[in-house]
């Protein structure tokens, strides 16, 4: 298409070839994106397009259909056409589509079952959802969840942490910049905002932005316009808002930590996560899960959780919810040899962040029948070998003799 205008165009398989060409209109280069970067890095890529097998096919396409005559014009458009192509191309791996769908939402709970369903309306309507809870209650699965149901389940899902990035960086993450507002930047980069557009913007942890991408959000979700970094130019998105936070926002609001115009634009919709330990039913059922899971992760073929290891289980209070209780099971699989888990098998790894049962009581259970459970369980995490059983001994506070008098009191462990 560009020879056919009178171009001069050459191939080559090497960079070194051209890159000193004086009065060089336009390079396209294929290949791998960051590695041609890091080639250039030295070099003006204001005519430098990187594109890769597909890239080139859609821009002969456009091309194609423009069918420009004018050597001039056909350059412009040839540079505009692949800057585009390329900018596309960039996008791919910065947004990405929902990985959860509301079955993966696992509880039977009444309180539980009623967050669903309300995140199934939300899914059917455009309005914005706050979903609240303690860390670890998986409030991003019901964003997931709500973007797989709903008419943009074709579109990105894009996430901001709004906890990872100090003001400055939050702005250029969120609405992008533009040309030479970063030292470096040779063209301009765009934002979270623009890359979701059409789809789901999810702003998690929003409770951690400052005041003043508070106010550009303000703005943004007020009217769909917003300004890149370093620029005066308004750009336009259509996003639907997602947010998730660990903390009250209405408490936020009361101490002047969060903008109350921003909050009540946020929460159209609200769903408030329960957490685990006021849903025992649900703690079942997610244990099964779980070991349903691991065995296909691990390929263990474990039949179930004993009714004393469940029984632990349902009396615990998980202050990190659904995260810690599968982080619990997951250790605990690693470990373990047989049909069932124990609760030596699950005893190492609960309580470590928190009190065991704090305001509950644990099962009252014979010394004895205790102590072999820790014995097992020690000897679990340090292994059996004599250096195993030094560091379980260290832990027990307890010498080795001891430990081996104990073990062979207890022929029934699995270490006798």
């Amino acid at each position: 298409i560009i020879e056919a205008s009178k171009f001069n165009v050459q191939t080559t398989n090497s960079l070194k070839n051209v890159l000193d060409i004086p009065n060089l209109d336009l390079l396209l280069v294929t290949g791998e994106r960051e590695l041609v970067r890091d080639e250039l890095h030295n070099h003006d890529l204001n005519n430098i397009f990187v594109l890769d097998e597909k890239g080139i096919k859609l821009l002969t396409g456009l091309l194609e259909e423009k069918k420009e005559q004018d050597c001039s014009r056909l350059l412009t458009t040839v540079k505009k056409t692949t800057q585009a192509v390329e900018s596309s191309v960039s996008r791919v791996g910065k947004i990405s589509g929902s990985k959860y769908c509301f079955e993966d939402l696992v509880g039977v709970s009444k309180y539980y079952q009623t967050t669903i369903e309300l995140g199934k309306k939300a899914a059917k309507c455009e309005a914005t959802v706050l979903i609240s809870g303690e860390s670890g209650t998986g409030k991003e699965m019901y964003a997931h969840g709500i973007h797989r149901a709903s008419s943009r389940n074709s579109k990105p899902f894009v996430k901001v942490d709004c906890t990872s990035l100090p003001e400055n960086l939050m702005e250029i993450e969120l609405f992008g910049y533009e040309k030479g507002a970063v030292p470096g930047s040779t063209r301009s980069k765009s934002g979270k905002v623009e890359l979701a557009h059409q789809g789901v913007l999810l702003l998690s942890e929003v409770c951690e932005l400052t005041p003043y991408i508070q106010a550009k959000l303000v703005r943004f979700m007020q009217d769909g316009e917003f300004e890149k970094y370093g620029g005066n130019q308004l750009f336009q998105a259509d996003v639907r808002v997602m947010a998730t936070s660990s903390r009250s926002l209405r408490d936020a609001v009361k101490e002047g930590l969060f903008r109350e115009d921003l909050y009540f634009k946020l929460s159209v919709i609200e769903i408030k996560v329960p957490p685990l330990r006021v849903r025992n039913e649900d703690i079942k059922v997610l244990a099964k899960h779980f070991v349903d899971k691991f065995n296909k992760k691990f390929g263990k073929t474990a039949r179930g959780i004993s009714s004393e290891a469940l029984q632990l289980l349902v009396e615990y209070e998980w202050p990190g919810n659904i995260r810690e209780l599968e982080c619990v099971l997951e250790r605990a699989m690693v470990n373990m040899e047989g049909e069932f888990v124990h609760t030596w098998h699950l005893a190492p790894y609960i309580g470590q962040f928190g009190n065991l049962g704090s305001n509950r009581s644990m099962e009252v259970m014979p010394l004895d029948k205790m102590e072999q459970i820790l014995l097992n369980a020690a000897l679990t995490r340090y292994g059996e070998s004599l250096e195993g059983k030094k560091k379980a001994a260290q832990a027990l506070n307890i010498s080795l003799a001891t430990l081996y008098n104990k073990l062979r009191k207890y022929k029934g462990s699995s270490s006798s």
